[in-house]
């Protein structure tokens, strides 16, 4: 059940963000896509893999934080900034995997993919000012030019 919900809420927000959002709005919701696919994709049974850091989906959360700060420091957005930080934090949580052996499987899998939520709802309302603003004050500069 949880994952036909996080599977609706994808699908909606990132289909949002590529609708009506621009090129920050899009490339991230690319790149969320392309990360969780990966991430699914790459995923095994803990119970055989569990102890090591499944290298494939630490190496796809690598490259989408890459992204993300990629973005974030080019995007005329603030919101960008948020996703990136939270892609670091989830990062850095597959390191309870090595340091705390007996940590349980259910628990390191609830904490790494805990912040896939927020990063979801920050995509959602950055898209959503930005449509705002659009509708306000006209067609808003996309990316920096420093």
């Amino acid at each position: 059940m949880r994952l036909i919900f996080f599977l609706g809420l994808l699908v909606i927000v990132t289909g949002f963000a590529l609708w009506k959002g621009k090129a920050p709005e899009k490339l991230t919701a690319i790149l969320l896509l392309a990360g969780i696919t990966c991430s699914m994709s790459f995923r095994v049974p803990y119970e055989t893999s569990f102890g090591r850091i499944n290298l494939e989906i630490w190496l796809t959360d690598l490259v989408v934080f890459l992204g993300f700060t990629l973005i974030a420091l080019y995007a005329e957005r603030f919101w960008t900034i948020w996703i990136s930080s939270f892609q670091l934090v989830q990062l850095i949580s597959h390191l309870p995997e090595l340091l705390i052996p007996h940590l349980l499987p259910a628990v390191h899998t609830t904490i790494i993919s805990l912040w896939v939520y927020p990063m979801l709802l920050i995509l959602f309302a950055g898209t959503w000012r930005h449509v705002q603003r659009d509708r306000l004050s006209g067609s808003e500069r996309s990316w920096s030019r420093s």
